[in-house]
């Protein structure tokens, strides 16, 4: 808890510099299709990158208008194609670069945060 209370500020505010610089977006998980990678509550942090390769997990926004976190499987003329980890088949269009937002580097699990702080305030989870 000490630990939290020492550098718990200073990382606030070096994230909320770095999100005002737009260096890094936070994504919430809020489905099931990434489980058990990533499960519903979890919070991503997506940075830009040059370049995207099979394996890294990247927040795109879909036709509809939604946004998706998926993993990248395969790239093409097209695009990257991406699938969730808990689909069984690939998504149905090739994701076009422009639509990228960025890959996960960092996920800071709900639960985990929860169970930090709860002392603090004489709650167990």
């Amino acid at each position: 808890m000490r630990t939290l209370l020492r550098y718990g500020p200073g990382l606030l505010v070096l994230l909320l510099a770095l999100f005002a610089a737009r260096t890094f977006a936070l994504a919430v998980v809020t489905g099931g299709s990434m489980s058990p990678t990533l499960v519903s509550g979890d919070v991503c942090v997506v940075v830009r990158s040059e370049e995207y390769v099979c394996g890294d997990v990247v927040l795109y926004s879909s036709a509809d208008g939604g946004r998706v976190l998926h993993r990248v499987v395969a790239a093409g003329p097209r695009g990257l194609r991406t699938r969730g980890d808990a689909n069984d088949s690939l998504d149905r269009d090739a994701v076009s670069l422009r639509c990228i937002e960025g890959k996960v580097v960092g996920v800071i699990r709900l639960s985990q945060v929860l169970h930090l702080v709860s002392p603090a305030f004489g709650v167990n989870f």
